[in-house]
């Protein structure tokens, strides 16, 4: 299963490659939200923000640790946590 999530993994960092490395982290952290919002409503009910952010953050922490081709990286984890909290905040605003 891992090998199949780091070709595709591999498939889309390609696609933004071009990227500055903070624009593509941001945009994995909001993913990182979208996926634990998902998460947490599969689990059978409607998160909190809090539960949400603390969610996200550990997937973040996760795929750095597992995942990540490159290995553990406190500026990465940084700035996908930027993205984390632009996913909280957008939540808060359309008042989810």
């Amino acid at each position: 299963m891992i090998g199949l999530f780091q070709r595709v993994w591999a498939k889309l960092t390609a696609f933004t490659f071009g990227w500055p490395s903070w624009l593509t982290e941001c945009a994995s952290g909001l993913v990182a939200v979208a996926l634990a919002l998902l998460l947490l409503w599969a689990w059978g009910r409607l998160p909190h923000l809090w539960a949400v952010a603390v969610t996200a953050t550990a997937l973040s922490v996760v795929y750095e640790v597992k995942l990540d081709a490159h290995g553990w990286s406190l500026a990465d984890v940084a700035e996908r946590e930027v993205g984390i909290v632009l996913g909280v905040a957008l939540l808060a605003l359309l008042g989810a």
